[in-house]
């Protein structure tokens, strides 16, 4: 274990009531995060599968959703058009 790393929070400190890494773990975070993804994307590529089929399923949901709200405001609107339409000609009549 790194020098650094050997002091009694083992390279963590406190700030307010979380636990961060100090600079130095930070650093060695920053450096070995993408070898230890690379070798799980590698040893576990159906996982990773899953991962995307389910992000996929979530995004066309999301956009059906967003697109029979747009429809269900569409049909409002044109809806309140129309008794506003109405209205105006009823108006017209009695006038």
């Amino acid at each position: 274990m790194s020098e650094i790393l050997q002091d009694k929070l083992l390279g963590l400190v406190l700030k307010g009531y979380n636990i961060i890494p100090n600079g130095s773990l930070a650093t060695k975070i920053g450096i070995y995060t993408p070898m230890i993804l690379e070798t799980i994307l590698q040893e576990h590529p159906e996982e990773i599968d899953k991962w995307l089929q389910k992000l996929h399923r979530k995004s066309i949901h999301q956009k059906n959703y967003a697109f029979s709200r747009m429809i269900l405001l569409r049909a409002s609107i044109l809806k309140s058009m129309n008794i506003l339409k109405r209205a105006l000609r009823v108006g017209k009549k009695e006038a």
